[in-house]
């Protein structure tokens, strides 16, 4: 089918429109919604979100943005990196001069950064043309060849017009041909084309033409007869689009024959009759066709074959006058499948061929349809493609109507074109005569009219041109124009006015903004001073570490040297000791020889000589004492040596074995190396526990300090309660040390099993698992770690707030699946073979319950948490930890522990780890020396004071919304419900709380924790049945009349680390190779860990409120002679100002 419009070219000279660019070019800018797309774009070609810095830049975002960007999303690569394309896609800073947010300048900016092989996997996917060309790019003949062509390449504007003066190589030709091509695909088929002039090069033009056409031309699909001298623009309808016309018309009867069948059974239908009637009365010319059919299945056929695709009102009418619901439903099946193929397929076919049109552009269109569509297909065709056509322009539409053998066609167009086109018009007479227009009128105005008589025989054609300088038409015209664009500025400078006032709005807005990115600036230089402190003290400590190493080295010097001495000493001694016993015996000798001679005088003698030989005897047990004792010294000294110099060769041994793993797999790893206090360097070269360590999830652990200190110089976090006080200078590591540690003895500990007992088939995917559950074991710690769990304990016992999980284990799982879901991640854990039931393992062996996955390996769980005899790794590591904190000599040594394991079948039928019978001393003492740690540092009175200020802090700030989650922010409680939320919380906190919450009391505790000052100290008291803590509370409070003190008392219990020893048991074997098992003497309490206490404080720097509190306590004490005191008032000299 054809339309006949006329163009702007041809109104100036003749010549009809130029193809135009299809596809949406590269240089177009991309939208804000395509950022979705564009991350996926760069993911699928290997890009590393990590870069994002580097890009921005190169696509022209200023450093400033790119630092307030990462200040809102610190440590997450991801988040920056979306942010980053955002502004970029919104055109900030120079984007513009960069060439735009466009694939080109996307793909010009990974080059320059020197993202090669990303560049060009998103070129070659973006641009099909340019990986057909790649295909040939490497053929010698082609580069032989392509000097000797730069006059046709230089014809079709594939290479620049200042080559052809130059002695130019094939490889800068192709070069040129690559950059046109990446620009217009359809410069490709031109290339084709001169490759096809030549014999050396025709098979590879007549390649790349067949690739081309399956990609961007369809057109050799069809049965076409594509030699038709046809004017204008071609547009091929694809032979699948022509095949749906054909499955849309079958389709059409489908429907017909469904709602003819309905309605045969309905007793809503109408009459036979009555259907006759009424399409007689619509179309007379049906009549005679109606009259002769006998039922309506024959009616509705004779109604299918004269009705459109689009149009099946007359079916419509009858459902609707009738009310016959059960053929509505096979009506709006059809018409939404008449509409998707009108505005999905045909649309977007016709949409990729034929762009928006300027106002003044036209031209003619012909569409060509598979030669063996019959007629009914092809008027559907033409009709639902004339419908489309009115909507490709806002400017000019389209109105064909059939006249005998002419055409009638009436453009409209903006009434501010009237006096370019009337000018147009006039320039083009000629052309109208040529063409045999009749008439042409535009607007009032007839610019051009032929009058005609026609007679039998001939026609006389009047010719004549209206006076356009006097004709009132054109001055009403113009008039109209005018006033047109009158009404269009007048409307212009209303839309500026209204758009100044949005300007200023953002101007406001951007304003509050800067404030607050300022006061974050702020935060974060005080964040960075910090660091900076840290960094000096780290210096500092590890300066002081290397003195103490060389004076060990110094210390093992005198150590042989005393050895040495000592071997002498022996030596010598020995030889007195000799000669000694040769004395005594030659005495006794000579004693029996004069005996009988001189006995009388003698026997003064011998008792003398027995004396002498008794304080000899003694003397010699005395110095045997003592060589033994200096020989164990000496040999305590020797296996210390032994140790430390064992464990650097096996650290030595370790990296060289790492080495020649790398040969061997012929693949670099880079292993990371900690050198840790407790098991000197811990080498980590498994690629899979390595991406672990280095996910944003498990680095959080750094900023979440077991016993490390503030930037104050008050306190430092603790393992348990999150605070310890500056006065413990070791206690600086963090929770990331602590999983290190855990990973490192796991390993040892399943590894130690899998040499000495092969027979318990240990894999190397169980070794694996078992790491990987002690690594991830601390993940769900929060903010000064348990601390924060007590909280959201006491917040889900006295508010609506549902705690999200039972215990850190069971956050710990959630927050590892968070991190298994990142998709490197997860295709590493493939890697490594690691399935499923693999992932289930782990999450059991962090929380310690199911024993599903492993149930003929049970002993592995009880590795990394015990819950049955409360010795696991987690429990050795942070007590030798903490234990070095306090300067404690620890008797436990965990390489003779892990030398003295075993995995033996015990009473109850499974298979157990044990112990050794005769080391339970050693197991009890690590539980004592746990118990002193609490005592003496996790529950230290000023600790736990700082703890509870902390603790407050935090419950007086949990309904302002503080953390950063997506594109708002969330109060704390919120954060627990998303673990995306939940990983930005660490012990940071604070600084936050600082800035973004005004609260009065939270602000002074913030000020007492960098003053030193401390909340009010009551006293301690130890509960009894009858007087339990909420009696004790209950009295406290409803003493203190008339101040009510109830939100301000805290009750403190004291823990001991003894509370479930009771559940407590551990088997073991002897020397014969039986075992038994551990209960009422294992992990046995000490006496003074039998009383449970509390302590009483007050949120409050009243000190007369506090001596009336302390008062009622004493009351308390005396009247019920309980076991108790009050604290001295010296304690509370450094109190908090009054609230």
């Amino acid at each position: 089918m054809a339309g006949k419009r006329k163009t702007s070219n041809e109104w100036e000279g003749g010549n009809s429109l130029k193809k135009r660019k299809t596809d949406r070019s590269e240089h177009e800018a991309l939208l804000f919604t395509d950022l979705s797309d564009l991350l996926q774009l760069l993911t699928r070609h290997g890009y590393s979100e990590d870069r994002y810095y580097r890009l921005s830049l190169f696509l022209g975002l200023s450093p400033n943005t790119i630092s307030v960007i990462e200040a809102d999303h610190r440590g997450d690569t991801g988040r920056c990196l979306s942010d980053c394309l955002t502004k970029w896609l919104q055109k900030a800073d120079d984007v513009v001069k960069k060439g735009g947010p466009t694939i080109y300048s996307l793909v010009s900016a990974l080059r320059e950064l020197g993202e090669n092989g990303v560049a060009d996997g998103i070129d070659m996917e973006k641009h099909p043309a340019c990986k057909i060309l790649a295909h040939c790019a490497s053929d010698r003949s082609l580069l032989a060849l392509l000097p000797q062509l730069t006059a046709l390449l230089c014809l079709e504007k594939l290479i620049k017009e200042i080559l052809l003066a130059t002695n130019v190589q094939g490889e800068d030709l192709l070069t040129q041909i690559k950059e046109a091509v990446c620009n217009d695909y359809r410069k490709l088929k031109a290339f084709a084309e001169i490759l096809h002039k030549f014999k050396v090069t025709a098979s590879l033009g007549n390649a790349i033409m067949k690739e081309y056409r399956v990609v961007y031309c369809i057109d050799d699909l069809m049965k076409v007869n594509d030699n038709t001298n046809v004017e204008g623009l071609k547009i091929f309808l694809p032979l699948n689009v022509t095949l749906e016309f054909k499955k849309m018309r079958l389709t059409l009867g489908q429907t017909f024959f469904k709602v003819g069948s309905i309605m045969m059974s309905s007793p809503q239908s109408p009459t036979l009759d009555n259907i006759k009637y009424v399409l007689g009365a619509y179309d007379k010319a049906l009549r005679p066709q109606v009259a002769q059919c006998e039922d309506i299945h024959s009616i509705l056929q004779l109604v299918c074959d004269s009705c459109p695709l689009d149009d099946i009102s007359v079916l419509e009418y009858f459902i609707n006058e009738f009310n016959i619901e059960e053929a509505k439903d096979a009506i709006q099946k059809y018409k939404k499948a008449i509409k998707e193929l009108k505005e999905t397929k045909l649309s977007q076919c016709l949409n990729e061929t034929i762009s928006h049109a300027s106002p003044l552009e036209c031209e003619r269109i012909t569409i060509f349809v598979d030669e063996d569509a019959n007629q009914s297909v092809l008027n559907d065709v033409k009709r639902l493609s004339s419908a489309l056509f009115k909507n490709f322009s806002r400017h000019v539409k389209l109105n064909v109507v059939q006249d005998g053998n002419s055409f009638t066609i009436t453009c409209s167009f903006p009434l501010i074109l009237s006096e370019q086109l009337i000018t147009a018009a006039l320039n083009n007479i000629d052309v109208l005569k040529e063409n045999k227009v009749k008439r042409l009128t535009i607007g009032y105005c007839t610019v051009y009219e032929v009058k005609d008589t026609s007679t039998a025989t001939t026609t006389e054609i009047d010719e004549y041109t209206s006076s356009l300088s006097t004709s009132s038409g054109l001055m009403k015209q113009l008039m109209l124009s005018l006033s047109v664009q009158l009404i269009n500025r007048t409307e212009e400078v209303t839309t500026l006015n209204e758009e100044s006032i949005t300007m200023k709005k953002e101007v406001e807005s951007l304003k509050e903004t800067l404030d607050a990115k300022n006061k974050m600036l702020s935060a974060s230089i005080a964040e960075s001073e910090r660091f900076k402190r840290i960094a000096a003290e780290t210096k500092q400590l590890l300066e002081e570490k290397v003195s103490h190493l060389t004076e060990r080295e110094e210390e093992n010097e005198n150590l042989k040297e005393i050895k040495k001495i000592l071997e002498q000493q022996l030596a010598l001694f020995q030889s007195e000791k000799e000669d000694l016993v040769e004395k005594i015996e030659e005495t006794q000798m000579d004693t029996v020889l004069h005996q009988e001679e001189n006995e009388a005088k003698s026997k003064e003698e011998i008792e003398m000589l027995q004396m002498k030989i008794t304080t000899m005897h003694s003397q010699r047990i005395e110095m045997d004492k003592k060589v033994q004792e200096k020989e164990e010294l000496l040999i305590l000294q020797i296996r210390k040596l032994e140790e430390e110099l064992l464990q650097e060769k096996i650290t030595t041994m370790n990296l060289q074995q790492i080495e020649k793993d790398k040969l061997v797999q012929g693949q670099e790893i880079n292993p990371l190396i900690f050198q840790d206090d407790v098991y000197g360097d811990i080498v980590i070269d498994h690629p899979l526990i390595i991406k672990i360590v280095k996910t944003r999830q498990f680095q959080r652990l750094k900023d979440i300090k077991q016993l490390g200190k503030l930037d104050i110089n008050f306190l430092t976090f603790a393992c348990t309660i999150g605070y310890t006080y500056h006065i413990m200078p070791k206690a600086n590591y963090s929770r990331f040390q602590h999983s290190i540690g855990m990973y490192f003895l796991a390993g040892e500990y399943v590894k130690q099993l899998q040499r000495k007992q092969p027979e318990l088939n240990i894999t190397e995917s169980d070794v694996l698992c078992v790491q990987i559950a002690a690594l991830c074991f601390n993940l769900g710690h929060g903010p000064f770690s348990y601390t924060f769990d007590m909280l959201l304990d006491e917040m889900s016992a006295t508010t609506d707030f549902n705690k999200p999980w039972k215990n850190v284990p069971e956050v710990s799982v959630k927050m590892f699946e968070y991190m298994h879901n990142n998709r490197d991640l997860m295709a590493s854990f493939e890697e490594y073979k690691l399935t499923t039931e693999d992932i289930t393992f782990i999450k059991e062996l962090i929380q310690g319950v199911n024993f599903e996955q492993r149930k003929d390996k049970r002993f592995l769980y009880e590795i990394v948490v015990n819950k049955k005899s409360g010795l696991d790794v987690s429990m050795i590591d942070s007590t030798v930890r903490d234990a070095a904190v306090l300067g404690k000599n620890v008797t436990f040594r965990w390489r003779v522990f892990l030398s003295k394991v075993r995995v033996l079948r015990c009473a109850d039928g499974e298979s157990h780890i044990c112990f050794q019978k005769d080391d339970l001393e050693t197991y009890n003492d690590l539980f004592r020396t746990r118990h002193t740690l609490f005592r003496e540092l996790y529950y230290l009175r000023k600790n736990r004071i700082a703890a509870l200020m902390i603790k407050r802090i935090l419950a007086k700030s949990n309904d302002i919304p503080i953390i950063r989650y997506e594109d708002r922010r969330v109060t704390l409680p919120e954060a627990t419900q998303s673990m995306l939320a939940y990983s930005q919380l660490n012990d940071g906190i604070l600084s936050v709380i600082k800035i973004l919450v005004d609260d009065h009391e939270v602000q002074e505790l913030l000020s007492c924790l960098d003053s030193m000052k401390v909340i009010g100290q009551i006293g301690h008291i130890q509960p009894t049945t009858e007087w339990n803590v909420d009696r004790i509370k209950q009295y406290i409070e409803g003493s203190i009349k008339p101040d009510n003190i109830a939100g301000h008392l805290i009750i403190d219990p004291i823990k001991s680390g003894y509370e479930n020893h009771v559940s407590l048991s551990q088997y073991y074997y002897t020397g014969d190779g039986s075992t038994g098992q551990w209960t009422h003497e294992w992990a046995q309490p000490t006496q003074d860990a039998s009383k449970s206490k509390i302590r009483m404080f007050l949120v409050s720097g009243d000190r007369d409120l506090i001596h009336e509190v302390q008062k009622a306590l004493q009351k308390l004490i005396t009247d019920e002679q309980l076991d108790g005191d009050i604290y001295p008032d010296q304690d509370n000299d450094n109190l908090m100002p009054p609230l």
